[in-house]
């Protein structure tokens, strides 16, 4: 009896050994260096290092460092469990590694494209991005890991979908383990706001109308910058890169709940509890929030969200919010989308393996599929040269072929889209059924076309236009005329 109390005594005794000092270090003098040490390394917990005992007392006299002033011990066995449970999160450097060949973009962020094998200009493209708040650590394994799919068992969607990665948005409020910056922004109320600096009173939006269609005001009462690139670099750093790649559709991954947020965030009304749920491609964006829901079994039968798909403002009305200024201020963006992966923002790691990358993994694919959905093609002129300026209105969906004038355009679709310069082509994102197109361009007569879309494919469309009679050009203005 007394060999094995003896043994257990000494396994003790080793352990105690081993197991290291946790210190808190309260100068960046000190923490510089202890950087350089080989024998420390850094926790999880910002200004915290674990170092080994048996050098510990050396490394101080050689050092300098004095308890009280430049460091303080922490009791180790609450900060060593944290550490084992919390530190394979992935770091900044992993995530790069993981997504292979990036582009800097400046403030520290990273983008990884992901092209098919065979570039088309009238490829749409994705642009998704992960950890806007760095507490909200999910959506930066599920970027991860769905990279490794594209590269994988998914790669068949590169085919269709170029998709740009950015995994972590907020380096430095994940380093903390906080939503804000290190600058104390919250990155996601730091975008352009259309509202202005206050709520107005009123309807500024159109109604919904009985088809579940907007009118076609998006209520843009002034744009206001709500923070500086001083301050949020990183956002002034994304935004610089969108309105430079113009992806087809922009997705946001957060945390903190289990539902599918579509545009709009904020109303630009008075929030009194009737939210007014303005927003451009409502049957478009509703349809893509559906598809990913349809897949994630945790959301589809989701009881406080049903449907697992809310207007954002329906929520809560949110100003300075990416999801609404990639919709409305990214020229050729013409969807954008804001996906929780997570209930809980900052789970133990094997959560993300058991529990959320099981249940988005498949929804992740139905949003890429959704991305190639919609018209692609050209606008030439009758010779077949490519007409200069062409542009592609979505006039209606549904309904009866329009007939006589353009009186306003854009109309019911959204926002136009521009052809490609050199080649004419272009593509544009729709919602299944029947949509009633509008292709224009510089001195020739637009023409309508009817199209039916369906689930995940794109639709080949060739404009041929004839030119504009001469006695028309001195009086063509902004709208496309129709024959």
């Amino acid at each position: 009896m007394w060999v094995a109390s003896l043994l257990v005594a000494l396994l003790v005794a080793q352990a105690a050994c081993v197991r290291p000092l946790v210190v808190r270090v309260h100068t960046a003098e000190a923490l510089d260096l202890l950087d350089a040490e080989p024998t420390v390394r850094r926790s999880v917990t910002p200004g915290v290092v674990l170092a080994d005992r048996q050098t510990w007392n050396a490394l101080r006299a050689r050092t300098g460092l004095r308890q009280g002033e430049d460091f303080d011990l922490e009791m180790p066995e609450k900060e060593v469990r944290r550490m084992l449970r919390d530190s394979v999160y992935a770091s900044n450097a992993d995530l790069q590694t993981a997504v292979g060949a990036t582009m800097d973009i400046g403030a520290g962020l990273k983008v990884a494209l992901l092209p098919g094998p065979a570039p088309r200009v009238d490829k749409p493209s994705l642009a998704l991005i992960a950890n806007i708040h760095g507490d909200e650590v999910v959506s930066r394994e599920i970027a991860r890991r769905f990279v490794d799919e594209l590269h994988g068992a998914m790669a068949h969607l590169l085919h269709d979908v170029d998709v740009w990665v950015l995994p972590t948005m907020n380096p430095t409020g994940f380093d903390r383990r906080q939503r804000y910056n290190a600058a104390n922004k919250d990155l996601n109320r730091c975008f352009a706001n259309r509202c202005g600096t206050r709520f107005v009173r009123g309807a500024v939006d159109g109604p919904l109308d009985v088809r579940g269609e907007y009118e076609d005001s998006v209520g843009i009462v002034q744009w206001v910058e709500m923070c500086s690139a001083t301050s949020a670099p990183e956002m002034a750093a994304v935004r610089a890169w969108l309105e430079a790649v113009g992806p087809t559709a922009v997705v946001s991954l957060h945390g903190g709940a289990e539902v599918v947020s579509i545009p709009m965030d904020c109303s630009c009304t008075q929030p009194t509890g009737r939210v007014n749920e303005t927003g451009r491609d409502y049957a478009l964006h509703h349809e893509w929030g559906r598809a990913y829901a349809a897949a994630n079994p945790r959301i589809r039968n989701s009881r406080l969200f049903p449907g697992g798909v809310i207007v954002g403002a329906a929520w809560y009305q949110l100003r300075g919010g990416l999801q609404d200024w990639a919709l409305l201020g990214v020229n050729r963006t013409c969807a954008s989308i804001t996906i929780e992966v997570s209930n809980v923002k900052w789970p133990p790691y094997d959560d993300v393996a058991n529990l959320y990358w099981p249940a988005v993994r498949h929804g992740m694919r139905a949003l890429v599929e959704k991305v190639a959905q919609g018209v692609r093609g050209r606008i030439l002129d009758t010779n077949g040269d490519v007409v200069p300026n062409g542009v592609l209105y979505v006039e209606q969906l549904g309904g009866p072929v329009p007939t006589g004038p353009v009186n306003h355009v854009p109309v019911r679709g959204g926002v136009p889209v521009t052809t490609h310069p050199g080649t004419g082509w272009f593509f544009r994102m729709l919602p299944e059924g029947v949509a009633h197109l509008i292709a224009a361009g510089a001195g020739h007569v637009a023409h309508r076309y009817s199209v039916t879309i369906t689930n995940g494919r794109s639709l080949l469309l060739e404009a041929r236009l004839e030119p504009l009679p001469a006695h028309l050009r001195a009086q063509a203005g902004e709208l496309p005329y129709v024959e």
